[in-house]
């Protein structure tokens, strides 16, 4: 009876554990897909620094839904193996710890991209838009 307890108990976490993991992958590709759409909002780009902005963060967005997909698709391998081998196998550790990397990756990717798209929205606004291009001019004029 307690043999029965603890696979079911198992079972119920790597359920748990995989449905968490699945979901905040699924939340991260969302969001970065969200992000290439608010790009698009910033069609027109007056000069070289929000061109840059625009394009890194639109790199950074495209790496992180790249990454996502990866993810999605090794998942399956992921509970294959630790079926098959169970989770103190080296090819299942391999997996999670390759799955982990590129989350994390996928993860850094989306806050660069978030962080960059921030900075074109305040690049965009007027105020600091005319700040920003004296000091650019300036740093120009002194090279």
């Amino acid at each position: 009876l307690q043999e029965k307890r603890e696979i079911a108990f198992y079972q119920a976490i790597l359920s748990a554990l995989t449905t968490t993991q699945m979901e905040r992958d699924k939340q991260i590709l969302i969001l970065s897909a969200g992000g290439i759409g608010l790009l698009t909002t910033f069609r027109s780009v007056d000069n070289f620094f929000s061109f840059f902005l625009l394009l890194f963060a639109g790199t950074a967005f495209a790496v992180s839904i790249w990454n996502m997909l990866i993810i999605l698709r090794r998942n399956g391998d992921y509970l294959v193996s630790l079926e098959l081998h169970g989770s103190q196998h080296k090819t299942t550790k391999a997996l999670l710890a390759s799955l982990e990397k590129r989350g994390i990756r996928a993860f850094r990717f989306f806050l660069g991209g978030v962080i960059l798209t921030s900075m074109l929205f305040l690049y965009s606004l007027p105020m600091v838009n005319s700040t920003i291009k004296s000091i650019v001019a300036t740093l120009w004029s002194l090279l």
